[in-house]
Order: structure tokens, then C-alpha cells, then sequence
């Protein structure tokens, strides 16, 4: 018997494409009509744009930096709220873009004569006109005026008390730093500068220096008082450290008359570690160590010491050993 497969898989082909063909044709009917919608939206969406419309927006308003010694009473607004009247397309091009901060810069007359300045609704209108299209209308603004009364600071010149440290790295020796300038002008109300003597810096830690530094130290502000100026420069110069020694001679110190205070060693072994610059500037005639008369009965017994002190040397020295640090000594009644 001779079966005939390939007619059979022709006619379950052909019924294959017929139930899919229905199917193929509802997806492309769906997408059309979403297609539809879409552009449908597109075009609702343009006319729309093309209508006029009322929206709210809110300006940033920037005054200029008065002069240190010019106030303001009381507050002024720092935002201008208004309603702009205009196509919609205008108005999101408005919405998308934002607006520059508007800039009120009071004049020299305003300042030193008037005393006052007053803005009205037609000079902030002007100021806004600036960044608006010709066909967009102002329909409100809010505040609709500005008023700034002036007043003249009292003014007092005030030391810079440093608040901060300079630590050299390991092995470098950093000078004390030097600032410019050292003083300051404050401005504020009388009762304000009476109880101000000085100002302080930041909090500062500068670690780890090994070579020269330089940079700006801000000024701690205070509450109700102007500072001019804000910053001050420091500058702190390091160098790295070299070692000297001497040998120096022990003095003695407050003893009483009749005594004789003699210490055992009577010189010491003084080890220097200054910046490099210095090697050549420190002698023995600048340095001087000393012990004191012991001032309790206790210090008098036969096994104490004296600590040995440095008692003079250069003002920027500040790393130093003395060998021995402690020595025995002897007293004796001058007959």
C-alpha cells in the first residue's frame, strides 16, 4: 500500500496558514490603532500648545554686595513670585529653561544719601521684561514693591587671634606662621563692637609639611557683625632640621646668701635640633643652663637631684636635650 505523505503534509501547511492568517491580521489592525492614539496624542498635544494659558513661577532675586560698612533694615524677599500670561509652548519653553536670578543693585546715592531705595511693580516688571518674550504678559507679581532703608556701620580695627596648628613632618621644622594682614575691620552696631577685642580664625590643623606653604585662613564669623576682609593669608616656611652640640657650663640660681649651691657634673652636654638655616646663627653665648636652689627640705636629702634647666636661648628654638638632665650637687656654708 503506497501512502501518500507528502500531499498530507501540504494540506496540514495550508491549514496551518489559514488559522495564523486571521491572527497576523489582528496584530497589524493593533498596531494601527495604537499608532493612531500616538499620533492622535502628537497632534492634540501641539494644538493645545497653541492655546493661551496662565502659569505661576518663582525668580530667585540676588542683591549686590552692599559695602562693609552700609547696613539694611530688616529683611528683604529673596524669591518674586509672579503669573505669566502666554501661548503654552512659551510657557514650557519657560518651565524647561528657568529663570536667571534677578539682580537688585542699589546705587551710590541710595546708599550714602537717600538712605533708602523702593522698587515698584513696574521697575521689577522692567527687570523681568528682560528675560521674557515680547507676547508674554506680567498678569501678577508678588511682593509688588521692595523698600531697603540704609544705615552707616560703626567700624573697629581688631587683632586675628590664630585658632590652628602647624605640624612638620618627621625630621622638617616649621617657623611660626606668619600672617597678612594681622588685623581686621569689624562693623556692627556700637554695642555690638564695645565687647569685641579680637576675632578668631577657623579651626585649622595643617599636618605632615616638608616644604613651604601658603594659603587662605578664613575668619570665624560673627553673629550681626561684617568682617572685612573674610580671609587672611598665612604663611608658615619649613626647612628641614639639623642637629649641633654644645657643651655648657651649670650657673646656679636662688641661693640664699651664706650658701654655696655646686652642682656635680658642673657642665652638661646640650644637643640642638634647629632648621638648617640656623646651624650657623647659634653659639654657646646664646645658650645658658641653670639649677635652682632646692626650695623644699625634702629636695636637700643626699640622694636627690637638680633638674637642669635651659634658660636661655633663641626665641624660634624649640627641640632641645640636655645630658644629664638631672645632676647631684653639693651645698656649702660660706664661713
Amino acid at each position: 500500500m503506497k501512502l501518500n505523505l507528502l500531499n498530507a503534509d501540504r494540506k496540514k501547511g495550508k491549514s496551518i496558514d489559514k488559522a495564523s492568517a486571521p491572527r497576523s491580521r489582528r496584530g497589524r489592525n493593533v498596531l494601527v490603532f495604537f499608532a493612531f492614539v500616538v499620533l492622535s496624542a502628537v497632534f492634540w498635544f501641539m494644538q493645545s500648545l497653541q492655546d493661551v494659558y496662565t502659569t505661576s513661577f518663582s525668580i530667585p532675586i540676588s542683591y549686590s554686595e552692599l559695602p562693609p560698612d552700609i547696613g539694611v533694615s530688616g529683611r528683604l524677599p529673596d524669591r518674586l513670585d509672579i503669573m505669566l500670561k502666554d501661548q503654552g509652548i512659551v510657557l514650557l519653553t519657560y518651565k524647561l529653561k528657568g529663570f536667571s536670578p534677578i539682580n537688585i543693585s542699589p546705587s551710590k546715592a541710595q546708599l550714602h544719601k537717600k538712605k533708602s531705595m523702593r522698587l515698584n511693580k513696574w521697575d521689577l516688571v522692567e527687570l523681568l521684561q528682560k528675560q521674557l518674550e515680547t507676547s508674554t504678559t506680567v498678569a501678577a507679581i508678588s511682593p509688588e514693591d521692595i523698600k531697603a532703608t540704609f544705615y552707616t556701620r560703626k567700624k573697629k580695627t581688631v587683632p586675628v587671634v590664630i585658632n590652628g596648628q602647624t605640624v612638620p613632618k618627621e625630621g622638617f621644622y616649621a617657623f611660626d606662621p606668619v600672617f597678612s594682614p594681622s588685623e581686621v575691620t569689624i562693623y556692627g552696631s556700637a554695642e555690638a563692637l564695645a565687647g569685641i577685642g579680637s576675632v578668631n580664625t577657623e579651626e585649622f590643623s595643617i599636618d605632615g609639611l616638608e616644604s613651604d606653604f601658603s594659603g587662605d585662613i578664613a575668619i570665624a564669623p560673627i553673629d550681626d557683625i561684617v568682617i572685612d576682609p573674610t580671609n587672611i593669608r598665612m604663611q608658615v616656611r619649613v626647612e628641614q632640621l639639623t642637629e649641633q652640640t654644645f657643651e655648657l657650663p651649670i650657673i646656679t640660681k636662688n641661693v640664699p646668701e651664706g650658701f654655696l649651691l655646686r652642682p656635680l657634673p658642673g657642665k652638661v652636654s646640650i644637643q640642638l635640633t634647629l632648621p638648617t638655616s640656623h646651624y650657623k646663627e647659634v653659639s654657646e653665648a646664646d645658650l645658658q643652663t641653670a639649677v635652682f636652689y632646692p626650695s623644699s627640705p625634702d629636695s636637700l636629702r643626699s640622694d636627690s637631684s637638680l633638674p637642669v634647666e635651659l634658660i636661655m636661648k633663641p626665641d624660634w628654638l624649640k627641640h632641645y636635650k640636655i645630658t644629664p638632665s638631672h645632676v647631684q650637687f653639693i651645698i656649702e656654708r660660706i664661713q
